[in-house]
């Protein structure tokens, strides 16, 4: 995939003001939200290839408007691009309150999220879901008003969904946390890697369900 850099309010009208990021090699997809307060949603790899900042600066956003980065979960492909914010920006970092311990920053710029806390955004709340199976710590962000799920390495399109073999990660885990994605209102699904869907997500996550499902 080469690295592209998409006005997704241009796509549907509900995802104003949300850009995604894609990049080189095996990095994740990067999602801006909001342009004067900006929070983004994973940080990719950190190649330079991939930095954050030259593609903000295209789009003709500030990057020292980044507010908050919010981590779907703690693998390198997703936040190797920390780094970069950590230096250049005063945002804070906000993962699951389990995986703090493990990255190495100042506490003081960090956000220890819980199942069921609200993540305020330029354009309102986004509510975290814990979702293990891909990791132990693995999170999800629902815009409930616009239907919108920010789903991580948890569900992707076409019914795939994350690995469960590699360390924290768990199938039954996995199956327990698409299944509660399947009862929760979606329309819209962003996912950490390959394409958006932009219609009946659900049907989506149901196909992933049904995939996990046939492992065991």
């Amino acid at each position: 995939m080469r690295c592209m850099s998409v006005d997704l309010g241009e796509k549907d009208e509900r995802l104003s003001s949300i850009f995604l990021f894609t990049g080189l090699g095996l990095t994740s997809n990067v999602y801006v939200i909001g342009e004067n307060s900006i929070t983004l949603v994973d940080s990719g790899n950190g190649a330079v290839a991939n930095r954050i900042t030259p593609k903000l600066l295209r789009l003709g956003l500030n990057p020292k408007s980044i507010r908050q980065l919010v981590l779907t979960h703690i693998h390198l492909d997703h936040v190797g691009g920390m780094t970069e914010i950590v230096g250049r920006t005063t945002a804070k970092i906000l993962l699951f309150h389990e995986d703090v311990p493990v990255l190495d920053l100042d506490r003081a710029r960090t956000v220890g999220l819980r199942d069921g806390d609200s993540v305020e955004t330029e354009r309102g709340p986004l509510r975290v879901i814990h979702t293990p199976g891909h990791t132990r710590g693995s999170i999800c962000f629902l815009d409930e008003k616009r239907r919108i799920l920010f789903s991580g390495d948890t569900v992707f399109s076409d019914g795939s969904f994350g690995r469960c073999d590699l360390e924290g990660g768990g199938i039954q885990e996995m199956i327990g946390s698409l299944e509660r994605l399947s009862k929760m209102d979606v329309d819209v699904l962003l996912p950490g890697h390959g394409n958006v869907v932009l219609r009946r997500a659900a049907a989506h996550i149901n196909m992933s369900l049904e995939s996990a499902k046939s492992y065991l």
